[in-house]
């Protein structure tokens, strides 16, 4: 069963416009990390009646925020049905894997050949940050994860940040968000951690040198790498029809 938490959220900005708008991003915040960290199964249904009072913020609020997820892929609308959390299955992982070596891949080309030195000292400071937090999860393995995943953000996305394609990097940055999913369960069977620091190195390494071929090929290793050791097994039930079913009876 999911578990709960209490999510009320107290006094905001004065303006009505600024307020709806913070008041939707922090609900999306807590449901994202929510959704990524499988406290909502896959397939479940995010009744906004339920939310708008765990929240105690208005239904157009909840609605805003839950669109947001949905631009990210990690809930749906599902016609009279209502938001579901998007499902989760073995042949997704791997299929949303293939797909998003191949944009990142391509914005990190991008990125290399026309980033200048100050490209190269974003993503230095990024890389140095990353060890730190890599560093930290030897000791503190649950408390350190969430600082682990930003600063693993930030160094994918300074890595690219010199291509000049904003779809591209949009659609790498939605593929990057999507999967989090996926790599928050390989975490969970392992020292995926381990690989990842010894992977990213490697990766640094390439860029500064500028040597794309290498970079393409260790990024495509990298995602591929992100769902290994995931099998059909790993995945919840789809709880979506049946549970529905059962209750209307």
């Amino acid at each position: 069963m999911r578990k709960t938490h209490s999510g009320a959220i107290g006094s905001g900005p004065s303006d009505g416009k600024d307020q709806a708008k913070t008041l939707s991003e922090f609900v999306a915040d807590v449901l994202r990390e929510e959704i990524v960290d499988g406290k909502w199964r896959p397939n479940e249904k995010l009744k906004t009646d339920h939310l708008r009072e765990r929240f105690s913020v208005s239904s157009a609020t909840i609605r805003d925020a839950l669109f947001v997820l949905m631009a990210e892929l990690l809930v749906r609308l599902e016609g009279q049905k209502g938001f579901r959390v998007a499902p989760m299955h073995i042949e997704d992982a791997f299929d949303l894997a293939k797909t998003r070596a191949i944009v990142e891949s391509a914005a990190l080309e991008e990125s290399l050949r026309i980033g200048d030195d100050k490209w190269e000292a974003l993503i230095t400071a990024e890389y140095f940050l990353l060890s730190k937090a890599e560093d930290q999860l030897k000791f503190d393995s649950a408390g350190a994860l969430q600082a682990y995943e930003k600063a693993n953000d930030r160094f994918h996305e300074a890595l690219v940040s010199a291509c000049a394609s904003e779809r591209l990097k949009t659609m790498r940055r939605t593929f990057f968000q999507e999967a989090k999913r996926y790599r928050r369960m390989v975490a969970r069977k392992g020292n995926a951690m381990n690989h990842d620091k010894k992977e990213h190195e490697q990766l640094f390494k390439a860029c500064l040198m500028r040597d794309i071929a290498k970079a393409r090929a260790l990024i495509v290793e990298h995602v591929h790498s992100s769902v290994k050791g995931l099998r059909a097994d790993d995945f919840y039930t789809p709880v979506a029809e049946a549970a529905d079913t059962k209750k209307a009876a």
